[in-house]
């Protein structure tokens, strides 16, 4: 499949000058201020991008759907684009099967590339590039280790290794002398999380125990809070000691002083474990997606999904249209100089925010995390 679409359309309710001070770039410095290498061509630049999804690839149907909403996001945001006066060919092709069906001197033509999804494809794509078009990472954590070693590669989806970053500096943020900071591990288990976040805590010189749920008992401070941060590999394997463990701590609340949990995306993610617990536990949770449903932003966007695509949103829906805004935001400013501006324009989406690093390779990633606060009241609340 190949297909090239020119926006903007003359259909639908133009984006309003209200509208884009919603969801125009969050910046650490003013456009203007960023250096004149930058700059020398800025201006309103068309803006050409190439879109590889595996849309018929002989894998779960969830992924193909995944790919679908995805790409409606996509076009969603370059509908809203186009409409507000930016000119976009967006180019789409099947990238089942690891294939990449496009040549690279059509690929060398665009701007930026997002997908494939998976590592091998993503692989062949840098190569297919070579050197001339910069590759998004759209959906996978799983291929940000790529980014350690190629260069080309802007990984979107913000790596765990981050999200345990901001966790322990929101933890010691919260810290009060009577607090005690315990890091509960599985029995006879040394995980990767668990290295990490050591790493991370003796970084900013957090104090805290290691133990076992066995042991969490006698470690507890009776007269402050217990912030707790439970350090599995989180795969599936450790559905018993994450349900276990949760239930249990639920259990102690008011027979020892509070508890407050705190942990990563993957934690929201096991069934097994009762949400009314996490609410009771005040979980803080650090993810790289959220979407507030009293955002003003979101609550367009999903009229406006509802009447093209007579369906709902997914998490895969918004990915889309957050990765093709940032990056052709950046690309109708800025031109071919664009991929200047990624370390030092940051960017708020309707779920996912964008602070790119520079990795020594030569490639991108994300750092961006989102704070989460789960209410005793059964309710979520992004934490600005």
């Amino acid at each position: 499949m190949g297909r090239s679409e020119r926006y903007p359309q003359p259909t639908g309710p133009a984006v309003t000058e209200e509208d884009e001070k919603e969801t125009i770039p969050v910046q650490r410095k003013t456009i203007d201020d960023i250096s004149d290498d930058i700059v020398v061509n800025e201006g309103v630049h068309a803006v050409v991008q190439t879109l590889l999804l595996p849309f018929n690839d002989s894998e779960p149907s969830g992924n193909k759907t995944s790919c679908m909403d995805f790409y409606s996001g996509v076009l969603l945001a370059a509908k809203d684009l186009g409409e507000a006066g930016t000119d976009i060919d967006l180019n789409v092709y099947d990238a089942s099967m690891g294939a990449i069906p496009v040549s690279s001197e059509k690929i060398a033509k665009s701007h930026f590339a997002i997908g494939p999804i998976k590592r091998e494809g993503l692989k062949k794509a840098v190569k297919a590039c070579d050197g001339n078009t910069w590759v998004v990472s759209p959906l996978d954590l799983n291929v940000e280790s790529l980014t350690d070693s190629i260069a080309g590669i802007i990984q979107a989806p913000t790596p765990t290794a981050y999200q345990i970053k901001d966790m322990v500096r929101w933890i010691k943020s919260d810290l009060k002398s009577s607090d005690k900071v315990i890091v509960i591990v599985p029995q006879g288990s040394n995980t990767a999380y668990a290295a990490q976040l050591e790493k991370e805590m003796e970084a900013i010189g957090l104090k805290h125990v290691t133990t076992t749920y066995g042991n969490v008992s006698p470690n507890m401070t009776t007269t402050g809070t217990n912030r707790i941060v439970l350090a599995c590999n989180y795969d599936r394997s450790d559905n018993s000691f994450l349900s276990t463990t949760v239930r249990n701590l639920y259990a102690m609340l008011g027979k020892k002083a509070d508890i407050v949990l705190y942990g990563t995306a993957r934690l929201r993610t096991y069934e097994e474990i009762e949400v009314e617990n996490l609410h009771k536990l005040k979980l803080h949770l650090c993810v790289q997606y959220y979407t507030d449903n009293n955002s003003a932003a979101v609550e367009r966007f999903n009229t406006a999904y509802r009447s093209l695509f007579n369906g709902e949103p997914s998490r895969s829906s918004y990915s889309g249209y957050d990765l093709m805004r940032y990056f052709t935001i950046l690309a109708a400013k800025y031109g071919d100089n664009w991929p200047k501006g990624m370390d030092k324009v940051r960017f708020t989406g309707l779920q996912s925010d964008f602070n790119l690093r520079k990795t020594e390779s030569g490639s991108y990633v994300n750092q961006a995390v989102r704070r989460v606060l789960y209410m005793t009241n059964f309710t979520t609340k992004l934490v600005k």
